[in-house]
């Protein structure tokens, strides 16, 4: 009995024992395992401390880059701009400075072209001879026929040719002549309109008879017109530069201006003398024929550009 009261002791203390031992040692697996899961967190928090930091210098780089790209682009504009005020400025005051030596050097170099001068005078002589159609036609039309009702006639019939031969004159006279040349032949046929009424005016014609003359003048001075106007504005472009030929075409026209102001007050004081109209009309034949001259004497020569 003591002895197996003694094994069954034994047996219990033993089972106790080992059931302690067991526990403990599951006890330490436990420790252990949480040792491993402290020590494998450590590196993990670690590898997010170093993550968080490289972020944090990436974000701080890529914002000084952006401000320096920013600050670049920034002065790169001011610099631009400051340029581009800088030669907007110059080329103000660049513009403002050659435009006034452009315009000197424009009429010093027309007062200076000789044939280009001869032409204006040319011109202008045609321009007072024409004006003559409004002085000395209406004399002469109420020397003839004691009034001014056939004037009105007289003058349709000049715009009448005007419409319908200017072009078909302009192209055959293009085709056949020079600038030049053409310019002489109005003004020559102009002067030969003069002649006619010089010639007749001694006969004393009255009428409608009287009238042929004056209107023999008419077509002379219209078909004479159709040969030197377009012949004289082509022979501007042939003796101005192209880049001063808008100021060539105003000094022409300006010359022609003032030949006829003065040569208006010239023909009014000759009619104002007393002198026979064959005296009279001689002398105004002669203002185109000094056309004719100066126009004969222009050289034509290619201008540069």
């Amino acid at each position: 009995m003591s002895a197996d009261r003694d094994a069954s002791a034994g047996s219990g203390t033993s089972a106790e024992c080992g059931a302690s031992a067991g526990s403990g040692g599951a006890e330490a697996g436990r420790s252990g395992r949480r040792g491993a899961s402290d020590g494998s967190g450590g590196p993990d928090v670690s590898t997010d401390r170093a993550t968080s930091a490289d972020r944090a210098t990436g974000t701080s780089r890529a914002a000084g880059t952006d401000r320096a790209t920013s600050t670049d682009r920034a002065a790169g504009t001011d610099r631009a701009t400051s340029t581009d005020r800088s030669a907007g400025t110059g080329r103000a005051a660049g513009d403002r400075r050659p435009v006034r030596r452009s315009e000197g050097g424009a009429w010093r170099a027309t007062f200076r072209n000789g044939p280009f001068l001869l032409l204006c005078l040319a011109h202008g002589t045609y321009l007072l001879a024409y004006n003559q159609l409004y002085l000395a036609l209406p004399e002469e039309v109420v020397r003839a026929t004691g009034s001014q009702t056939a004037l009105g006639w007289l003058f349709a019939l000049s715009s009448l040719l005007v419409v319908c031969a200017q072009l078909p004159v302009t192209r055959a006279v293009g085709e056949r002549l020079d600038h030049r040349a053409a310019l002489c032949g109005g003004l020559a046929v102009v002067a030969a309109g003069f002649l006619t009424v010089a010639a007749t005016a001694p006969l004393g014609l009255r009428g409608a008879v009287g009238l042929v003359p004056a209107a023999v003048y008419v077509l002379a001075l219209t078909f004479g017109q159709m040969l030197a106007v377009p012949a004289s504005r082509a022979l501007v472009t042939e003796l101005v530069p192209a880049g001063r030929l808008g100021f060539g075409m105003g000094v022409l026209s300006s010359f022609g201006g003032a030949v006829v102001l003065a040569g208006s007050s010239a023909t009014g004081a000759l009619f104002g003398t007393g002198l026979g109209p064959a005296a009279v009309w001689s002398v105004l034949a002669g203002v185109p024929l000094l056309g004719a001259v100066a126009g004969r004497a222009v050289r034509v020569r290619r201008a540069a550009g």
